[in-house]
């Protein structure tokens, strides 16, 4: 290369370097930010290495550069106001330029934030809130926040800029009620972090006002109202908030009220004086909700009805005359009824009613009631009522006093005779003048019968009836000792009988016996035909026979060989397949196959053409495999010869074709219209595609097909009956079978009756109807319990009956019958149950007046009554409760009369019984009889000992006599067995077969030969020394003997047990099953357990295994098997296994409340219970055992379920229900048991509707009472009112008093208008309603307005009446003036009446009277106004005499009266002086002369002038006239006197005595000259108007009557009184009272009227009244008073109830049956006692674990009395008013059972005295139970002979052969044995010699048909010897143990006999299935 170019390359890349180094510019801040209008100071800097020149910014906005240098600078940009200004730093850097973008943030913070007001808000509604934000920038930082207290509503932001317009956010807001009073905010932030501040402005907050207000409020009010009474009436809101104000309005007025603390209720009181509708309005405001709620009130006037009656106490036949009315002025709308008793006896109508009832005797004590309701309103009614005391004479006739009647002596007996009348007559019996009490029981003797005389006499009169009395009388009775000898001779004549009888039958049997002996001998010589195995292949061996005769091998029977029918044989096939079918056909059977043929199978052929029946013949059996033979059995007849195997084998065959068959089955017969059925066929034909199919024409569907089977679905299945066919074809042959499907729609009949709960005499219509069937044609009827039903007919059948007693209880069912083709389907409905309620009735059936007891016995009170609720019975002797229906021990004081009373709610019956006690002394005859009874046992007794011990002394001789011939030497008879050459055994006895018999201990006797072979019994043994250890005892001698002997008897039967009998399991468990067996003689035993079930073995020994069943999941597995086998012979023993499932839960449903004396099913169900046979399911009410059921045998685990219908009573309340399952699996398992949860019964009766008093009107916010009553609620404390007016309830208060519950509200109505006022009584889920119409009105009072009110006299006035806004607005207006004229009247609301004012009108007084028509009445308001008349002065000369004479001496003075208005002041003087007018002075002769009087007001002044002079009196004058002459003429001083008026007392009394409703006039009559004019006026009030005019209670009082003339006036002050009847209120006289008893008695009743009227209370039923007060209060106080006040003008009814309560009284504790229990016994303790309120119960009593206490804790019960219920039982019973204890002691005898014990030894005693003569008797004759006959056992081998090789002679044992009582079948084999005791035979038997005790050998003979006798040589356990016809055992047992050593506990019958013969000379023996029993007995001692 150059250089040159290499330098230029050189100089470029490093002046690129330069030029491509980096640097950039530095700005602080980075990003500046400022405030709109701020200034800011950005500071340059550089990190360029060359700086040409200095950095600077460029911009619009104003700037001040404030450094300026290379390296840095400074610039202060000012008043920034662009909002997006540009501004450019640039720098020069190596001489070049660069430019640099800078971003200004300029913001400015948010001015304002404002958020739009929010409105109130209801819950749920929407509301936008709106958010206005000004004047923030940059509006993309600006963050605004809606927040609602805490939570964050809303958070927007903003993308684009927006200029000079704020900025909205908006949200939707719901409102929830917890939003009230919280605050919502608006925020707006302006966030320029992280280069600048974060500011944030806030708007002020809004608080949300949330209401919820959804519905309107809802006024409960009743709609009537009775003026004078309270109600209260409810306002009620739901769901409001926040909190609602409430404003009632009543009648325009607005009410006080009270909010409930919920604030959702406001309760006032509503009273109203005045009759009308009113109107209550209720206003709720929430929030700016407001909404009202209006009813309307009707008030109304309702009096109590007054009944008067001529007489209470009538007399029988009489006529009661009486009247029922209404007091004057009452509603048209009342009407009354009369009642006599439950009779109508005059109807409803108007007021009065009169009536005319003749009395007769039935009518004592009946009421008779006034009633009176309200037209066309059953709730609201009142009545009055008196009681009759109907009077009669007395009465007797041949019903209560027959005149004939018939005593028996020696009875107590009672002469039957009383007497009806009224008052109860006095009864009085004689005889012959003697008196004789009747109804008295007295003990009857001859001298009691004649004639007497009964005379019966009350007040009204006497009445006789003459009595005969016969007495009949018996001599002594000789019957029954006659009977008693014919009765014992007829039982010896029998016994004498039955003996010849059985001993004739005796002898038979042991005839029979020896004809069996011989034959079996004959048979046992037939020698073989054949060989076992020839035998068992040809058949021509038959089976041994088994007990019961049955000839099958193995338990299989022969199907043809016994009747002839299709014989079927045995084929032996080996291997050849055409000869086998696959399957069993019915005639095939697969059995065991012969010995030796293991693979071969053996078919049954049952065709008779086969080969196999031609070579084979009928009937073939064969013998199992190792099975033993009997030798000497002969073919049957028919059959093949022996050994004819070639010929079997040639019969093999094919067997015939089978037929097969068809099969059809469906998963149901019975399908609902439309359904489906699915059908499975099946063949059985043995070709695999046998071809089938389905004949049917309904829809099919192919489900499914195989070999020789189908399945096909039948579906919409609409004709009733369809046959479905079936067919399959096999081998040429077709076959069907046929399926009937019926297709029903079958609709449930309903029934319903009309009244289910109908009153007597009530009609009631019982319906019963159904919906249509399928196919129609559905008939109904209705079925009657006890009555035939109703023929059956469509469409609804409908009864309809008047209810009656008897159909009380009658059950109907609605049953429905639907026929189609040739079967008819029926439903029925469930059962209905017609109640009908009537009152208690008692007649002579159900309460017999006359009952007879027995002293000593358990009576009791026969007495029930019938009624609807059941009455409740109380019956009292002497007034001590005595209960009905319970037994109680009869003592004679027990005797007497007793009165029974049954009562209902709906009436009370009354019956007497008279009881009479009957006693006699004590009976000697029963002693006497047992004691000739147990003479007569120990004399038979005795009898049947001398008869057993005479026969019992014949045997032993006889056996003596027979002992000689059969005992030869011991010697001899060992050599005899050896010459015989037969096996040998040291213990067996030496037999030896002889032929002939002519020798004489060798003679075979008859019976000997056994099978064949002769047992040659040895002479007896030549006299010996003893040994020198010496015999031994008569036990040792006897026990091992016997032991061998029974050990050898017992093994010839081999035998299986199975333990347990029964195995119980529960299901899916375990169980264990023990099989054990018998002795063996081979050794070859098996022992096994055959069951379907898993079986795994157990532990096991010699003769037993036990093995385990798995898992027992079947329930019917069928019974396990325990099978052995020894050698060829087999046996088994079955074990029952019973599968349990305890139940899963027991549920007893629950049961609802029910009303007294109806009746509900009680179910109880058990749940998976297993086997239900063994269940018992028992339901109790408390200790009462209601229903036990068992179940029939069912399949598996079932549920059941079990009910009762129980029909309840009040004592039912409260008590317990359970119910108990019992899994009883006795005597195999236990017994498990279970319950369910009990069940409280909840009883409740309501049996009226409540009565409902209350106003008919009520003024709006007025308040007034209401009570609602209600009669016979139980139980009373859950009695529940709810009061409502208007729907909205009303608060109550209720109180009680017995069974009367009465609830009081207030009723005040604010809106008007007409409400309903329903009280509703509730217990339990019955509840009755009752209803009034409530009118409720708003009536202002009206107003009376004077225009103007004070007028100068000329001036005319307006007088205005007006009315204020009523509801309703009927209203008519009345002007009137002082006197009650009417001025003006209309029905306009305002009435004007214009006058021209006049002096007198002054003070004159306007009254405005207004009248509102409301509800059938009126209801009237007063208002009053007077009016004053402004005028001059002016002095009347009445007021301001001109002349005045006055006399010298008195005092006067001058005053002078002015009227005016305003009242002027007078002001009289003479000569300028002014005088004294107020005071009098005393007159002299210069007070005489001329005054100047002025009378001024404002109006004016008015002057008169007055003259007075002075005179002497008139007499004075005379005088002086008289001595100094004629002076009058001179001094005018002395002038006669002038008439002034006068009142008297003559003219105008002082006291005037007034009757309310008269017209009177106040009358004042006056003297003086000129006659003076009179007028009164009340004291203070206006004057009185002239005339007469109706006198009301108001016109009483004080009156001013002033007479005026010229010479001035006279005042006279008068009283008036008014006078009217009596009337009584709730307040001075309530109608109920609660008295205690102890405190004073006083029934104080206080009465309105005048004059004050007089008081008397009497109690209805009682003339006489009760103490006042000194006396205190007892419980005969109680009961209904009726008060009466009287005065000169009328009377006045009140009934008062007054029930007494007392602290407990009369405890009483009975024990029942009685005081002294026996032991184990089972006793009850009940206390009673008297109280009110009723008392609570508590005990102290001996504590003990077998005490169980009754529900209300009245009584208690103690089951199986011990010891520690011995003691004092104390009873506590408690009220309120006090506490009483009453106690019992109860003492546990044990003397009874003792005594029990002894009588029970005596007959033990007597009864085992007699069975043992009888049996001792039987025993010595019988074969079966007894010894034998020496003679007979001889020659039979029945006999055995003791032989003892001693010196001197030993003993001689007899053998009793029983047969064991479980196996009735006679025994076919006889047992015999041959007992020698013996001490040492060394030099008879080779080895061991036979140590003591001895040796036993014996006997056993047996014959069957067909039976093999043991093989030679054979020797079995204990070592046994056998020979051929005959089989003998012996056995010994070293160490002196007998029966070859311990028994097991499964072992056979060998190891029993050897155990029972080891205790003591008892064993058993088993022969052919038949269990002996064997006793060694010692018949005698030589």
């Amino acid at each position: 290369m150059h250089p040159t170019v290499l330098v230029l390359c050189t100089l470029g890349a490093i002046a690129a370097g330069q030029l491509g180094a980096s640097s950039e510019l530095l700005m602080e801040p980075a990003v500046p930010v400022v405030e709109y209008g701020g200034s800011i100071e950005l500071t340059l800097k550089t990190t360029c290495p060359n700086i040409t020149k200095q950095s600077n910014v460029e911009t619009s906005i104003r700037k001040n550069v404030k450094k300026l240098t290379m390296e840095e600078t400074v610039v202060e940009l000012l008043n920034v106001t662009e909002w997006n200004p540009e501004v450019v730093s640039f720098y020069f850097c190596y001489g070049k330029r660069e430019v640099v973008p800078t971003k200004l943030i300029v913001y400015r913070a948010p001015e304002s934030v404002e958020l739009e007001p929010v409105p109130v808000l209801a819950v749920g509604e929407s509301h936008k809130l709106v958010c206005w934000v000004s004047g923030a920038r940059p509006i993309q930082n600006v963050t605004v926040i809606l927040r609602r207290d805490g939570e964050v509503l809303l958070a927007q932001t903003f993308e684009q800029e927006r200029w000079d317009e704020p900025v909205q956010v908006t949200h939707q807001l719901t409102a929830r009620r917890q939003d009230n009073g919280q605050s919502v905010t608006c925020q707006a932030v302006l966030d320029l972090a992280p280069h600048g501040p974060r500011l944030d402005s806030t708007s002020a907050p809004q608080a949300l006002a949330i209401y919820e207000f959804p519905q309107d409020p809802e006024l409960e009010s009743a709609t009537l109202l009775e003026t004078g009474k309270t109600m209260n009436v409810n306002c009620i809101v739901c769901h409001v908030f926040p909190v609602a104000k409430f404003e009632l309005v009543f009648a325009n007025q607005t009410l006080n009220f009270s909010v409930s603390q919920d604030g959702h209720q406001a309760t006032a009181a509503v009273a109203q004086s005045q009759p009308g509708d009113f109107r209550l309005v209720c206003t709720v405001t929430v929030g700016p909700k407001v909404r009202q709620k209006e009813v309307t009130v009707h008030v109304y006037s309702f009096p109590s009805p007054q009944l008067n009656v001529s007489t209470t106490s009538p007399a029988a036949g009489t006529e009661v005359t009486g009247s029922c009315h209404l007091p004057p002025g009452h509603s048209a709308e009342l009407q009354l009824q009369i009642r006599a008793g439950r009779d109508v006896l005059v109807g409803w109508g108007p007021s009065p009613l009169t009536f005319n009832l003749e009395a007769r005797e039935e009518y004592d004590g009946m009421e008779l009631g006034c009633y009176a309701k309200i037209r066309n309103s059953e709730a609201l009614t009142k009545n009055m009522s008196v009681w009759l005391n109907v009077t009669a004479e007395p009465r007797m006739d041949d019903g209560s006093c027959p005149p004939r009647q018939n005593w028996t002596e020696g009875q107590d007996e009672t002469l039957r005779c009383w007497a009806r009348g009224n008052p109860p007559p006095q009864l009085e019996c004689t005889k012959d003048g003697e008196p004789f009490p009747a109804g008295v029981p007295h003990p009857v003797t001859r001298a009691h019968a004649g004639t007497y005389r009964c005379q019966a006499t009350n007040p009204l009169g006497t009445v006789h009836q003459n009595v005969t009395v016969a007495v009949h009388y018996h001599d002594p009775d000789v019957v029954l000792p006659a009977l008693v000898a014919v009765a014992v001779v007829v039982v010896l004549v029998t016994a004498g009988v039955s003996y010849r009888i059985y001993y004739r039958k005796k002898k038979i049997r042991r005839y029979r016996l020896q004809q069996q002996q011989r034959q079996q001998q004959m048979e046992s010589r037939r020698p073989p035909a054949c060989s076992e195995d020839t035998a068992a292949l040809n058949g021509s061996m038959r089976e041994a026979h088994s007990e019961d005769g049955d000839t099958s091998a193995e338990g299989h029977s022969d199907p043809g060989g016994a009747s002839g029918l299709n014989p079927g044989i045995l084929v032996l096939q080996q291997r050849w397949p055409q000869c086998w079918q696959e399957h069993e056909e019915p005639a095939q059977r697969r059995v065991q196959p012969p010995e030796g043929l293991a693979d071969a199978v053996v078919t049954c052929c049952t065709n008779k053409n086969s080969p196999c029946a031609g070579v084979m013949g009928s009937g073939f059996r064969f013998r199992p495999r190792g099975s033993p033979l009997p030798g000497a059995a002969m073919p049957r007849r028919g059959l093949l010869p022996a050994c004819s195997l070639p010929g079997l084998l040639l019969a093999l065959c094919v067997p015939a074709t089978s037929p097969f068959e068809v099969t059809l089955s469906g998963s149901s017969s019975e399908v609902g219209y439309g359904g489906t059925v699915l059908l499975n066929c099946s063949t059985s034909c043995p070709e695999a595609e046998a071809p089938g199919g389905v004949e049917t024409s309904l829809s099919k569907e192919w489900v499914s097909r195989g070999s020789g089977w189908f399945s096909v679905r039948l579906r919409n299945i609409t004709e009733p009956l369809s046959d479905i066919l079936c067919y399959f074809s096999c081998l040429g042959e077709r076959k069907r079978v046929a399926f009937r499907v019926l297709a029903y729609d079958l609709p449930q009949p309903r029934l319903a009756i009309s009244k289910p709960n109908a009153s007597c005499d009530e009609p009631v219509a019982i319906e019963c109807s159904s919906a249509p069937s399928w196919p129609p044609g559905l008939k109904l009827r209705l079925c009657r319990s006890h009555r035939p039903p109703q023929p059956w007919a469509e469409g609804p059948v409908r009864l309809e009956l008047t209810a009656r007693e008897e159909d009380d209880g009658a059950e109907f069912t609605c049953e429905a019958q639907l026929s189609l083709g040739n079967r008819t389907l029926r439903k029925s409905s469930g059962t209905a149950t017609l109640r009908v309620t009537y009152q208690p009735r008692m007649d002579d059936g159900s309460c017999p007046p006359r009952q007879n007891w027995t002293e000593g016995q358990d009576e009791t009170l026969r007495c029930w009554a019938r009624g609807n609720p059941p009455p409740q019975l109380e019956c009292a002797k002497d007034g001590e409760p005595f209960p009905a229906g319970v037994p109680r021990p009869v003592t004679r004081a027990h005797a007497g009369t007793y009165r029974c009373q049954a009562t209902n709610p709906l009436g009370t019956v009354h019956q007497n019984v008279t009881v009479a006690v009957h006693y006699r002394d004590p009976d000697v005859v029963l002693p006497a009889l047992v004691a000739v009874a147990v003479v007569a046992a120990l004399v038979t007794a005795g009898v049947s000992y001398r008869i057993y011990y005479r026969k019992k002394k014949i045997r032993r001789y006889r056996l003596r006599e027979r002992e000689m011939e059969t005992l030869r030497p011991a010697r001899e008879r060992g050599r005899s067995h050896r010459e015989r050459g037969s096996a040998w055994h040291p213990l067996a006895p030496s037999l030896r077969p002889r032929r002939d018999t002519g020798t004489r201990h060798g003679t075979a006797r008859p019976g000997e030969a056994c099978f064949g072979h002769r047992a040659w019994l040895p002479p007896p043994p030549p006299q010996r020394r003893r040994d020198p250890m010496g015999p031994p005892g008569p036990a040792a001698r006897l026990l091992p003997p016997l032991l061998l002997a029974l050990a050898g008897a017992a093994r010839g039967t081999f035998t299986v047990g199975a333990w347990p009998r029964v195995a119980v399991v529960p299901f899916g468990g375990s169980v264990a099953v023990n099989c054990s067996r018998s002795a063996c003689p081979g050794g070859n035993a098996t022992l096994g357990l055959a069951t379907p079930l898993a079986v795994a073995a157990g532990a096991g020994g010699r003769r037993w295994q036990s093995f385990r069943l798995l898992n027992v999941s079947r329930w019917s597995p069928g019974p396990a098997t325990c099978y052995g086998r020894c050698g060829d012979a087999r046996a088994n023993a079955s074990a029952g296994i019973l599968v349990y499932r305890l139940p899963e839960r027991v549920v007893l449903e629950p049961v609802p409340a029910v009303a007294v004396g109806e009746s509900r099913n009680l179910t109880c169900r058990v749940v998976e219970v297993a086997p239900v046979g063994n269940l018992t399911v028992t339901l109790r009410r408390g200790a009462e055992t209601l229903r036990t059921e068992s179940f029939g045998a069912a399949e598996g685990s079932t549920s059941v379920a079990v009910s009762h219908l129980l029909t309840v009573g009040p004592g039912d309340h409260g008590q317990d229900v359970t119910c108990h399952a019992e899994l009883s699996l006795r005597p195999h398992g236990p017994l498990f048991a279970r319950a369910a949860v009990p069940v409280k019964l909840s009883v409740f009766a309501l049996p009226e509707p409540p009565q409902l008093q209350a106003p008919a009107r009520l003024e709006a916010g007025a308040a007034a009472n209401a009570s609602c009553q209600v009669t016979g609620a139980f139980p009373a404390g859950d009695v529940r009112f709810a009061v409502t007016l208007a729907e909205r309830s009303l608060n109550v208060t209720v109180a009680a008093v017995g069974d009367v519950l009465t609830a009081v509200t207030t009723l005040s109505p604010d809106t008007p208008g007409r409400q309903e006022l329903a009280c509703t009584a509730a217990v339990a889920t019955a509840a009755r309603t009752a209803r009034r119409q409530l009118h409720v009105y708003r009536f202002p009072a009206p107003v009376v307005e004077l225009s103007p009110a004070s007028v100068p006299a000329g001036s005319e006035v307006t007088v205005a009446c007006r009315a204020g806004l009523a509801d309703p607005p009927a209203v008519r207006l009345q002007l009137r003036d002082a006197d009650g004229g009417v001025l003006a009247e209309g029905p306009q609301s305002r009435l004007e009446l214009r006058l021209v004012a006049r002096r007198e009108d002054d003070g004159r007084q306007f009254g405005c009277r207004a009248s509102l028509a409301i509800a059938n009445g009126t209801v009237t308001k007063d208002a009053e106004a007077r009016l004053a008349v402004l005028y001059m002065p002016e002095m009347a000369a009445s007021g301001c005499p001109s002349n005045r004479t006055w006399l010298r001496g008195t005092r006067q003075a001058l005053s002078c009266r002015a009227t005016g208005n305003p009242a002027p002041t007078v002001v009289c003087g003479r000569n300028g002086v002014t005088v004294n007018t107020g005071e009098p002075e005393l007159v002299t002769r210069s007070r005489a002369g001329t005054y100047l009087c002025n009378a001024t007001n404002s109006l004016g002044t008015r002057s008169r002038l007055v003259t007075v002079r002075v005179e002497c009196e008139w007499r004075r004058c005379l005088r002086r006239g008289r001595a100094g002459g004629n002076r009058a003429n001179q001094d005018p001083s002395f002038l006669p006197l002038q008439d002034e008026p006068t009142l008297t007392e003559r003219g105008c009394p002082a006291h005037r005595t007034w009757v309310e409703g008269e017209r009177r006039e106040l009358v004042c009559r006056a003297d003086g000259d000129p006659p003076p004019s009179t007028r009164c006026a009340r004291d203070g009030g206006p004057p009185r108007a002239r005339g007469s005019r109706a006198v009301s209670r108001a016109d009483a009082g004080r009156y001013v009557c002033r007479a005026s003339n010229k010479h001035g006036s006279a005042v006279r002050s008068i009283v008036v009184t008014v006078e009217y009847e009596p009337s009584i209120g709730e307040t001075g006289c309530p109608a109920r009272r609660l008295w205690v008893e102890g405190t004073p008695a006083e029934l104080a009743c206080a009465a309105s009227g005048n004059p004050p009227p007089h008081v008397a209370c009497a109690k209805l039923g009682d003339n006489q009244d009760p103490p006042p007060v000194s006396p205190n209060v007892t419980r005969a106080h109680a009961g209904t008073y009726q008060c009466r006040a009287t005065n000169p003008h009328g009377s006045a009814l009140r009934n008062v109830t007054v029930a007494v309560e007392y602290s407990p009284a009369a405890v009483s504790l009975r024990v029942l049956p009685s005081a002294n229990v026996s032991r184990g016994a089972s006793f009850s303790v009940e206390c009673r006692a008297e109280g009110l309120p009723t008392p609570t119960y508590g005990w102290a009593l001996p504590p003990a674990p077998n005490l169980r206490f009754a529900a209300d804790n009245r009584s208690v019960a103690v089951a199986a009395a011990a010891a520690a219920n011995r003691g004092l039982y104390t009873c506590t019973a408690t009220n309120r008013h006090g506490r009483r204890a009453g106690s019992v002691m109860v003492r546990v005898d044990e003397s009874r059972l003792v005594l029990l014990a002894s009588l029970g030894s005596l007959g033990a005693v007597t009864a085992v005295g007699l069975a043992a003569a009888g049996g001792y008797y039987l025993k010595s004759t019988a074969c079966k139970k007894g010894e034998y006959n020496v003679r007979d056992a001889e020659g039979s081998s029945e006999a055995a002979c003791l032989h003892r090789q001693r010196h001197d002679r030993g003993e001689v044992y007899g053998i009793q052969l029983t047969q064991d009582p479980n196996t009735p079948q006679p025994p076919q084999c006889q047992l015999s044995a041959a007992v020698t005791a013996a001490t040492n035979v060394p030099s008879l038997m080779p080895g061991p010699s036979l140590s003591p005790p001895a040796a036993l050998a014996v006997t056993s003979c047996r014959r069957r048909v067909g039976d093999t006798a043991p093989r030679s040589g054979d020797t079995g356990d204990g070592g046994s010897h056998s020979s051929r016809g005959c089989s003998s055992t012996a056995g010994t047992a070293p160490d002196g143990q007998w029966g070859g050593g311990p028994v097991p506990a499964a072992a056979g019958s060998d190891e029993k006999a050897a155990a029972l013969g080891a205790a003591g000379g008892g064993a058993q023996a088993h022969a052919e299935g038949q269990i002996f029993s064997i006793t060694l007995k010692p018949l005698k001692k030589r």
